[in-house]
């Protein structure tokens, strides 16, 4: 046997044990048992079936969001217990919040009313458990910056109340904290589309035998266009070129094509499986990574099935595309900017007392995006009226997890900060702190990808 195993490392880190036994202290064991079975069940319940073909890649996935909460566990379980059953690139997105709570699991404790999140998040938030999971890394890091009362306010049907209250014996400091969705009802939609156009266009290369990489760059809303437009486009000029080439190139899109390298991908398949979908395969048919595209990839080949995970063992056939759109009004609806839920959060702010308020976003739509992002959040925080409120400072925490190819994951941070006083109440800003020292000006998604 000789299996990519899957990334090795949180089963050694005793921070992710501790945070994980520790969660899972809070949760009734039959209740745990109850709830692992529908995600099992989900996930390899349902037997493979037969086909030379499979449609594999990031954005062709829907991962379980009945009990999100229940998937991170089962996810943190299986890296420690059944790495074949870890989902790498799900699983690089809680594996950092868990190492970093476990680490400093004797400071979070001391934090008042953290047991009572913690009850809510296993039982009351189970399909949206980010938010708790962003309010108990934004308390840690007010606590490790030396606020030695840190507390979680108690939630009122009748009164609007902040999330937090920290104080050092000389200030106090009121905080609100808001986390957006991983991905708005836009970005949905738009992948929604781009899974049709995708069967189609997919199921066109496999029967006329293209094993062609496409790199697609839509220049217009891909709601604007038909399912069958890139397989009623596209096939057809295959035959015309000899790639690597220029395909095509309009007001609509542009479409650059390239071989598909076989023998650099079974040289390495020659030495281990790769797992289906993941990182690693999309860099062994596409040739890189591109956190910035979408990517879908259809494999033909000899399949391993180990443990309920599928391998790829020795390919003979694929065709895959990485996939944009640069379109200006798809670029600013995806580029969800804070205002609305900053609104919000300052009315949850108390009208005496000095607040900050902390929003967590992930950086996945792709540079373009989070540049007219950062812009528009700028230009909402600097125009909006908070009233009797003392607003003092706003902390956008910018955030993307990768999962590179030798390692567990990575993650980066970057934290665009608004503020009315000249000196900050924090001396670290990062909810996952680095070693390494911050290029001032610098942003995570203008450097490549680790």
């Amino acid at each position: 046997m000789r299996p990519d195993m899957p990334p090795f490392g949180a089963d050694d880190d005793p921070h992710i044990k501790q945070a994980l036994n520790w969660l899972l202290s809070f949760a009734d064991p039959r209740d745990w048992h109850d709830r692992l079975s529908p995600i099992e069940q989900r996930l390899f319940g349902a037997p493979t079936q037969p086909s030379d073909f499979r449609q594999t890649g990031y954005d062709q996935q829907d991962w379980p969001d009945d009990d999100r909460m229940g998937w991170y566990l089962y996810l943190a379980r299986a890296a420690t217990n059944n790495p074949f059953k870890y989902e790498p690139r799900e699983g690089c997105r809680i594996m950092p919040v868990l190492k970093r709570l476990g680490t400093h699991l004797a400071e979070l404790k001391e934090i008042h009313g953290v047991n009572e999140r913690v009850e809510r998040l296993l039982a009351k938030d189970t399909k949206q458990p980010d938010p708790i999971l962003f309010e108990l890394l934004v308390a840690l890091l007010w606590k490790i910056n030396g606020f030695d009362s840190v507390e979680f306010l108690d939630e009122s049907p009748n009164k609007r109340t902040p999330d937090l209250r920290a104080s050092n014996g000389v200030d106090e400091w009121f905080i609100e904290c808001k986390r957006l969705d991983k991905h708005s009802q836009y970005i949905r939609k738009e992948r929604a589309k781009w899974r049709a156009m995708w069967s189609l266009l997919s199921d066109r290369l496999v029967r006329g035998g293209h094993s062609i990489v496409f790199d697609i760059r839509f220049h217009v809303e891909l709601s604007t266009l038909p399912d069958d437009y890139l397989a009623a486009q596209l096939p057809g000029k295959l035959n015309l070129v000899q790639p690597p080439t220029h395909l095509v190139s309009s007001d609509t899109l542009d479409v650059s094509v390239s071989p598909m390298d076989y023998v650099v991908a079974n040289r390495h398949l020659a030495r281990y499986w790769v797992r289906c979908p993941s990182d690693q395969l999309d860099e062994l048919i596409g040739g890189k990574r591109d956190p910035n595209r979408g990517f879908s990839v259809v494999v033909a080949g000899e399949f391993e099935d180990f443990d309920g995970a599928t391998f790829l063992d020795h390919l003979s056939f694929a065709t895959g595309a990485f996939w944009y759109c640069d379109a200006p009004a798809a670029v600013l609806a995806e580029a969800r900017h804070v205002r609305s839920r900053l609104e919000n959060a300052v009315d949850q702010l108390p009208d005496n007392g000095k607040g900050v308020v902390h929003i967590g976003i992930e950086t996945v739509d792709g540079a373009m995006v989070e540049e007219a992002r950062s812009l528009l959040n700028r230009m909402n925080v600097f125009t909006m009226h908070t009233g009797m409120k003392d607003l003092r400072w706003v902390y956008c925490h910018l955030l993307q997890f990768y999962v590179p190819p030798q390692g567990f994951w990575v993650v980066d941070e970057t934290v665009d900060h608004f503020g009315t006083q000249p000196t900050h109440p924090l001396r670290s800003l990062g909810v996952f702190p680095s070693d390494e020292p911050p290029v001032e000006g610098a942003k995570h998604w203008q450097r490549s990808p680790p």
